[in-house]
Parts: C-alpha cells; structure tokens; sequence
C-alpha cells in the first residue's frame, strides 16, 4: 500500500526533493509548481504515480482547484505539505491531523529567518528527505519542525516575546475592558 502526497513548490529545492523521495519509496505523489513544465521529468519516471498541476498559490480559488483535481486523480490525499510558503497552518496534515509545518518561507518564519541567517541554511535538501519521511510516518506527527540547526536562536526569539507580552499584558487586558 503507499501513501498519497499533495506537495505545493515541487519545482525545485526542497518540494523537489521531498516529492522524489516520496515517489522513489513507491508512494504516489499531486506535486504543484507555478510552471509544471519543471515537472515533466517526474512525470516520465513516475508516470501515473505522478500528477504535476499548475498553481499560483497567491490564488485561493486555484489552490482549491489544485486540491480537487488532486483528490479526483489519486482518490484520496493521505499527506499535504505546503512548501511554496503560504497557505494557514498547519502547512502539514496526514490523515487530517495536524502535523508539520515544513514551509520555510512561510510568512510567520520571517523574523527567525532573519535572526538565524546564515544558520538558517538547510545545507544539501537531499539531507531532509528522510527526516521527512519519518515525520511523516510517525503515528502523532508534531506539528511544528526546524529542519537545520536554528533552534537555540529561536529560542532566544520566543523568550525575547514571551517577556514583552508579559510586560504588556496589564495593557492588553485593559483592551478587553478588564
């Protein structure tokens, strides 16, 4: 049996190869790609295990369609990645429960992109493919992943707002008529 993947920004980087490692494991693959001619050489390896759909995800209407068309070609869509960077989280589900957000040009990771740059560097793709699998395979998957090594930078992000909001909460509850 395999597992069905609906992967955005599959054109390249990290959607690339996160479909490839999908597909070479025997899984099938809906893969999107603003220009899918970048797609055609996944569609003659993988033929019908692979379905290449084009899609600007700036455009809610067409990334709905994107997601039917997926579902009428392959049946059923057993996990979604969101790599292309937008979209609401969680930018992961397996079996419609939330999972990993992988988007890391996701608009809520700016800040962190920021702060870490260079560390926040993923280095060789290839090297995430199988931390993605595992992720994906695990029976409760998280819902937030730092694939790199940025995590004690973020940290210090989160800590650094968490003691703002608490030194503004007495306004903020004031906002709420407290």
């Amino acid at each position: 049996m395999h597992t069905t993947w609906f992967i955005t920004g599959a054109s390249r980087g990290l959607g690339r190869e996160w479909a490839e490692a999908a597909l070479d494991r025997g899984d099938h693959v809906a893969a999107t790609a603003r220009d899918v001619r970048a797609l055609e050489p996944l569609s003659q390896a993988y033929g019908d295990a692979f379905v290449p759909i084009a899609l600007d995800v700036t455009d809610r209407a067409a990334v709905l369609g994107a997601v039917e068309h997926a579902v009428e070609r392959m049946g059923c869509l057993d996990v979604v990645v969101n790599n292309a960077g937008y979209g609401d989280p969680p930018g992961h589900q397996r079996g419609g429960r939330p999972g990993l957000r992988v988007s890391a040009e996701h608009p809520d990771y700016a800040e962190v992109r920021v702060a870490t740059a260079p560390e926040f560097a993923l280095g060789d793709p290839r090297a995430t493919r199988d931390a993605l699998l595992r992720i994906t395979d695990a029976p409760e998957p998280p819902l937030h992943v730092f694939l790199g090594k940025p995590l004690a930078d973020v940290e210090q992000i989160y800590a650094d707002r968490l003691r703002t909001w608490r030194a503004w909460e007495p306004v903020a509850q004031e906002a709420f008529g407290a």
